[in-house]
């Protein structure tokens, strides 16, 4: 019977933790939750995304690909701005009539819309308006493209221009 008493004391020592330790394990833990939660909210800043050189009529843009879910939604929600040349290009698994619109977006944008054939079906200027207006795609479009408002119009690209990959890009 002692010899009992004493296994049973061996086994709560060995599952005590100092409050030391106990700390060090709860500080771990809160550094990994935050580190992921970060992860999970700064999918949109500039850099989290893979970049390519493309060009619509000709035009260079350099673009951050958005291809799944997540990204797609994530958008630029947040951006104050963006570098001239710059945009985001939305690549969709099919084609589809797709819609965009401004919430949390506080940067002036146009957006245009590419059929599978990469012609430009219609563009549109948005502001920011916290969302209230949405503007779809006349017809059914694999790619969006959002550049700084006014890039299209500077550029006189207009319906039917054509987009060149330099490679293809498939939405998920």
């Amino acid at each position: 019977m002692i010899q009992r008493k004493e296994k049973q004391f061996e086994i709560r020592r060995y599952f005590r933790i100092s409050p030391y330790r106990f700390a060090i394990r709860y500080q771990t833990i809160l550094v990994l939750l935050v580190t992921f939660s970060l992860f999970q909210c700064d999918r949109n800043l500039p850099g989290t995304l893979p970049t390519m050189e493309i060009r619509i009529g000709g035009e260079p843009l350099t673009v951050e690909v958005a291809a799944d879910p997540d990204s797609r939604t994530a958008g630029l929600k947040g951006r104050e701005t963006m570098a001239a040349d710059h945009g985001m290009l939305f690549a969709f698994p099919a084609p589809q009539k797709v819609g965009f619109y401004m919430k949390d977006t506080p940067l002036p944008l146009d957006v245009a819309f590419f059929d599978e054939q990469g012609f430009l079906i219609e563009y549109f200027s948005m502001h920011p308006d916290d969302g209230k207006a949405i503007y779809t795609s006349p017809e059914p479009a694999i790619y969006a493209i959002e550049t700084n408002r006014g890039w299209f119009r500077e550029r006189g690209i207009s319906k039917y221009a054509q987009l060149e990959l330099p490679e293809p890009v498939r939405g998920r």
